[in-house]
């Protein structure tokens, strides 16, 4: 299955990219100039990606996923759907994957929940007992 993408036209794959890589970049705490003095690119670079404008390549998707702590499925989350309400493909889902999903779902919901909230010192402290948390570290022991 081969698809030309048209000048200037953005593809729902384009657009779903740069929104988990802006919803990485919040959970990470960085700011757009921060992500691009890692990668080597501008800033406004960073926008275009975040707004689908610009492909990213898949090795420049790799280094922002190593930079932002994410495995690189992670940035995909999402695309077979994307493709399938496109008309590109199908998928079959069984329950294991229905399961993920929704886990999925809540992942996403709760991440954007902290990077709603305004004060990025907060979202970090929050990101910081959500790691504690999940890898059973003295939070799980405190609360209790």
């Amino acid at each position: 299955m081969t698809r030309a993408k048209t000048k200037g036209t953005s593809t729902q794959i384009d657009i779903l990219i740069g929104q988990r890589l802006r919803h990485a970049r919040r959970l990470a705490g960085i700011s757009q100039s921060e992500l691009a003095s890692a990668a080597g690119v501008t800033f406004q670079q960073i926008q275009k990606y975040e707004k689908g404008a610009n492909r990213i390549a898949a090795s420049r998707l790799v280094e922002l996923a190593v930079f932002l702590d994410r495995p690189i499925d992670w940035f995909l989350t999402g695309a077979r759907e994307t493709l399938a309400e496109e008309g590109l493909s199908a998928v079959s889902r069984n329950s294991e994957q229905a399961q993920d999903s929704s886990s999925e779902h809540r992942i996403f919901t709760a991440g954007k929940a902290i990077c709603d909230i305004p004060n990025a010192k907060i979202q970090r402290h929050l990101l910081g007992i959500a790691k504690e948390v999940s890898s059973g570290q003295d939070a799980v022991k405190t609360a209790q």
